[in-house]
């Protein structure tokens, strides 16, 4: 099992008024959670998660019932067939920025050398 430490949220300025889940955003983290996560000793994949308040109250849990391995996929699982007249475009490397600039018709900024 691993349980990380529970770390706040640095302030940042001009957000005082917006809320995340009953936090400030850009505040300092009132009510941190403190996760557990089970992690399998062969692939590292985590197998259990739980998540506290800090009274211990379990507010969040999921569990892996049952890991396959090296189990045989067929191709087709992979093939997407979009709906007809689904605009559909291909990108290779680059970011989500990059991604969304292409999708709106932008050209690309220049590459760094």
């Amino acid at each position: 099992m691993a349980t990380p430490k529970s770390v706040g949220c640095e302030p940042a300025g001009g957000q005082s008024g917006i809320r995340v889940n009953g936090q400030a955003a850009g505040g300092l983290l009132l009510n941190p959670a403190h996760p557990s996560v089970w992690l399998d000793k062969r692939s590292f994949l985590p197998q259990k998660t739980e998540v506290r308040d800090p009274q211990s109250v379990l507010v969040d849990r999921s569990e892996a019932t049952s890991v396959q391995y090296n189990v045989s996929i067929r191709d087709s699982t992979f093939v997407y067939t979009p709906q007809a007249g689904v605009q559909v475009a291909s990108f290779s490397g680059g970011y989500g920025a990059d991604v969304k600039r292409q999708l709106n018709g932008q050209s690309l900024p220049p590459k760094s050398p």
